[in-house]
């Protein structure tokens, strides 16, 4: 088991609470179900299409819905224009290396008495949900559009997933324990 996909060399949190990104730095990470941002507080970060691929393909569109396991995710901004101009907290963690940050949480998913499948998969969210394709996609690439393809009004938060799948759902969010600070990590207040 192992990360996997594409990983910047750059990522950033956004924390409305300095505790919060403490917690993070310190390697306690809070992942949330993808369908819970259907559901948000937070008027500006709910997603009622979450957890859905959509797509249009010779004139047919087609809708997907992921299976029966639960995905989680960790969500971030590719720069920190985005996390600055999309405002959903004051305290912004730089990750200094996202592919560190995914090895680790993969060994630590490994070590734990929970069930699921493969390690953590990077992803880079496509804002296409809705939008004609050229060819449909092959099984795959269709299950994936559920976690990695949102509408295309939420391109400002640049966002980028630390994705893993859970075979059963384990609370709206879930906290994986490093046990360790997190190397190349930086806490900017921007208050």
């Amino acid at each position: 088991m192992r990360a996997h996909g594409e990983f910047p060399e750059t990522l950033f949190r956004s924390f409305d609470k300095l505790e919060y990104a403490q917690q993070f730095v310190s390697g306690s990470i809070r992942f949330g179900t993808v369908l819970s941002y259907k559901k948000n507080e937070d008027e500006r970060r709910r997603d009622a299409t979450e957890g859905t691929g959509r797509f249009v393909c010779e004139g047919v569109q087609s809708e997907v819905e992921f299976c029966s396991n639960v995905v989680y995710a960790l969500c971030c901004h590719k720069s920190l224009e985005s996390a600055l101009k999309t405002n959903y907290g004051k305290y912004i963690v730089e990750i200094g290396d996202p592919l560190y940050l995914a090895e680790e949480i993969t060994r630590t998913l490994r070590n734990l008495n929970t069930k699921h499948f493969g390690g953590i998969e990077g992803v880079s969210i496509e804002y296409t949900k809705g939008e004609a394709v050229s060819q449909k996609p092959n099984s795959y690439g269709i299950s994936r559009l559920t976690y990695s393809q949102k509408p295309p009004c939420f391109s400002d938060d640049n966002e980028f997933r630390f994705i893993f799948i859970h075979k059963e759902f384990a609370g709206n969010h879930i906290f994986i324990p490093l046990n360790k600070c997190i190397k190349g990590c930086v806490i900017h207040d921007y208050t």
